[in-house]
């Protein structure tokens, strides 16, 4: 009883919200020019990009691809296909672009490190991240 009484008596204290005083508004125009403003907001980073994966490269057309991982370094046409060279420091990327629904496809990925021993394409797109477009 007593912790019952003491809850009321404590909301019974509280004025109720319509007799709070509200700040009024002030119509933009109004506002005198030397009227303290609001801190500016830092400017947002960008997301930092996550590195390519190969299973969402795979079936990319090339537009895709430029947007993904920007301009290769190296475009070789050897007929039908043509392979978009991508480089780091750590690793070298191949990527095997066949026609397909009348525009080039990703089909085939291969990377390797500088001594040409075959390495996860997945840590090479790594290697490529910081080098990669804002989008």
């Amino acid at each position: 009883m007593l912790a019952a009484a003491l809850l009321l008596a404590a909301c019974a204290a509280r004025p109720p919200a319509a007799t709070l005083a509200a700040r009024p508004v002030v119509p933009r125009e109004q506002v005198p020019p030397n009227a303290a403003k609001p801190p500016a907001s830092a400017p947002e980073k960008p997301a930092a990009l996550a590195p390519a994966r190969s299973a969402d490269i795979i079936g990319l057309g090339t537009e895709a691809v430029e947007k993904l991982l920007g301009a290769p370094e190296m475009v070789r046409r050897d007929a039908p296909a043509e392979v978009w060279q991508y480089r780091s420091e750590a690793c070298v990327v191949d990527l095997y672009l066949y026609p397909a629904q009348a525009a080039y496809r990703v089909a085939y990925i291969e990377a390797r490190d500088p001594s040409a021993a075959s390495v996860a394409a997945d840590n090479c797109f790594a290697s490529l991240a910081p080098r990669r477009p804002a989008i």
